[in-house]
This record gives C-alpha cells, sequence and structure tokens, in this order.
C-alpha cells in the first residue's frame, strides 16, 4: 500500500518541478529577449569605410545613447578609445551616410534610379552621397 501511495507523491513532485523549470526557463527567455532589445538600441555603432575627401577612409563609430550622439573609436590594445565625437574627426560623415541610408530605403521601395525618368527628389538623393550630377 505504501508503494501505491508513493508513485503519485513523486509523481506530483516530478510534475511541479517540471512547472517551475518551465516557467523560471520563460521569465529568463523574457529577461534575455529585453536586454538583447535594450542594448540594440542604445548601443548603436556603424563601421565601414567609404570614398571620402578624395580617398578611402576606415570609420569606427559608436553611440552609447541610440543614436543621438556618435563617437569616433579607436581599438588600440584591447581596449576602445574615443577619438571625439564624430562631427568633429569627419565633419559630414553622418550625414553622408545617413543619405546612403536615405538613398538605399528609396531603391528598395521604388526601384533603381534612372529606370524611368530622373526625379528631383532622385538627384538630391544622389548629390547627398557625394554624386556629382551634369544634366546634358
Amino acid at each position: 500500500m505504501t508503494v501505491s501511495i508513493l508513485f503519485p507523491a513523486v509523481l506530483l513532485f516530478l510534475l511541479l518541478a517540471l512547472l517551475a523549470w518551465t516557467v523560471s526557463s520563460l521569465q529568463s527567455k523574457k529577461s534575455l529577449e529585453k536586454d538583447i532589445k535594450y542594448y540594440r538600441t542604445t548601443y548603436c555603432r556603424r563601421q565601414g569605410c567609404t570614398l571620402w575627401n578624395d580617398g578611402m577612409l576606415t570609420y569606427d563609430l559608436r553611440s552609447l545613447d541610440g543614436g543621438r550622439t556618435w563617437y569616433s573609436v579607436k581599438v588600440e590594445g584591447g581596449s576602445v578609445k574615443i577619438v571625439g565625437e564624430a562631427n568633429t574627426v569627419y565633419p559630414g560623415l553622418l550625414k553622408t551616410l545617413d543619405g546612403w541610408e536615405a538613398l538605399i530605403a528609396h531603391v528598395e521601395k521604388n526601384g533603381p534610379i534612372g529606370s524611368g525618368s530622373i526625379t528631383s527628389e532622385d538627384l538630391q538623393m544622389l548629390t547627398n552621397v557625394g554624386f556629382k550630377i551634369e544634366q546634358k
């Protein structure tokens, strides 16, 4: 008779333990997702190379406030050193990078520029990223 009472008690204990572990795992997952979302929207990075002032520029920009203020940084000896505000170190670079993002979004939405008639908006976008437009 002891076995018949013990088995349901052990089974109940295992089910409660499984339920507790599942709830804990779901809470941990939600917490991690929240942390990752905060990190991705707060600590932003722009890194790459571009033609700049008749030469090639390699840049590494970081923002610690969701993209409001950008800093040029260098990685030296395993640590990140802030060189200065991006607009001071590379005047106009952020405007050019924003222009490229706008141009890419425009082309993704409307198709390639030049496949139809070129609008004044198209010309302005190309000028914003450094193209020199000559009209004939």
